[in-house]
């Protein structure tokens, strides 16, 4: 397993960087001589040494002792799912050295699942201790790999609360052959139709042969050969099919053939699926295979051609384009309602708009002192010969 030594190189590993701040656990909290409760979520997943959990329980129940008078301290256990392990908000004064090992105990672990690892669980256990009263904090315990459940809605919550997240990052356990999955580079945004390029580092601490897996909901899509190397971190690329528009979850696995720690080897990104744009252009005379509507489509533009006469019936075109084209329309063209449309679809609802310059616009078109004219970056003023 693969350790980062900060937090912020854990929580990018949460998957929520840009989410909150996230501190190291230390006794130091932000409230000055209040009274804090302390909400301890622990993680009992099998990545985490039962002794290693009971030594953190332990370090942050002594903590908890130097804090203000009338501070409380709390602890929930999580895994696949949050369990009561029977340790209520109680005085810090009053934390007994068995807490450290109750929460430790195989049976929490074997209650909350210990296969997988849901961090947003343990991070809404922990919210749901908060009686809204006293000043709060809640502390992580955990390697910082979650396997299940959404930690950035848990992170969202948290942070409309107000409450701060601290970390405690226990030694790992050590497992000889291990495999990881180290990092996704995946771009936010990609258009309906086109090929997606992902990278993915992996490590691992012994040679052989593996496979990545891209999946969504089950079906994959894409599979790649690898070849691991011993304590040496690799980046593969690897490429998937065009995808249809809208918010997609993509599944990463690294399968390998007895990896005695498989909770490490799969990730998630969501990859948004824009459609591909739309163009309207409005044209007196434009056929669909003359240059400029060739030239979109080769661009990867959809394109919708109407005559100036067609717009009024159908004013609803201006609002499902991305991109306007007004090729040679002078005024006179269109309605003013189909201008008052237009000006809303390009002031208010970022649209864009492009102008063609011929014999019927701009200046020749009676553009000057239009709604028209206020939309471009220019004044359609006619020109004026020189005096010889």
């Amino acid at each position: 397993m693969q350790r980062t030594a900060n937090s912020k190189g854990l929580w990018n590993r949460l998957g929520v960087a840009a989410v909150l701040l996230v501190a190291a656990w230390g006794p130091e909290l932000p409230y000055g001589s209040a009274p804090v409760d302390l909400l301890v979520a622990v993680d009992r997943s099998d990545s985490m040494r039962r002794t290693a959990v009971a030594d953190a329980v332990r370090q942050i129940a002594q903590s908890c002792a130097g804090l203000p008078t009338g501070s409380r301290l709390a602890v929930t256990a999580f895994a696949s799912t949050t369990v009561d392990v029977g340790l209520p908000l109680l005085d810090c004064s009053s934390v007994r050295e068995d807490w450290a090992m109750a929460a430790a105990s195989a049976e929490v672990a074997e209650r909350a699942g210990p296969h997988s690892t849901n961090i947003e669980a343990g991070l809404r256990g922990a919210l749901a201790r908060h009686d809204g009263g006293s000043a709060t904090a809640v502390v992580l315990v955990s390697d910082g790999i979650g396997t299940a459940g959404d930690q950035r809605g848990a992170t969202a919550a948290l942070r409309a609360s107000g409450l701060p997240l601290y970390l405690h990052m226990p030694a790992s356990l050590p497992a000889a052959g291990d495999a990881w999955i180290k990092h996704l580079d995946a771009p936010r945004i990609v258009r309906a139709g086109q090929r997606v390029s992902l990278s993915v580092s992996t490590g691992s601490e012994r040679k052989g042969e593996a496979e990545l897996v891209v999946s969504e909901a089950g079906n994959p899509l894409a599979r790649r050969p690898i070849a691991l190397s011993a304590d040496q971190s690799l980046t593969w690329g690897i490429d998937l099919p065009p995808l249809p528009a809208g918010l997609r979850i993509l599944d990463f696995a690294l399968e390998v053939p007895g990896d005695p720690r498989p909770d490490n080897n799969t990730r998630h990104v969501a990859l948004e699926v824009a459609d591909t744009p739309l163009v309207l252009r409005i044209a007196r005379t434009a056929q669909s295979g003359d240059a400029l509507a060739t030239s979109l489509r080769q661009g990867g533009w959809r394109l919708r051609t109407l005559a100036p006469g067609m717009l009024p019936a159908q004013t609803e075109r201006i609002d499902d384009a991305d991109l306007i084209i007004l090729d040679d329309i002078a005024i006179d063209d269109l309605s003013p309602s189909v201008w008052d449309r237009l000006a809303v679809a390009v002031e208010r609802q970022g649209r864009g708009l492009v102008v063609l310059g011929g014999p019927n616009s701009y200046a020749l078109g009676g553009y000057r002192g239009s709604s028209l004219e206020r939309l471009l970056p220019v004044e359609a003023r006619r020109s004026r010969p020189s005096a010889a």
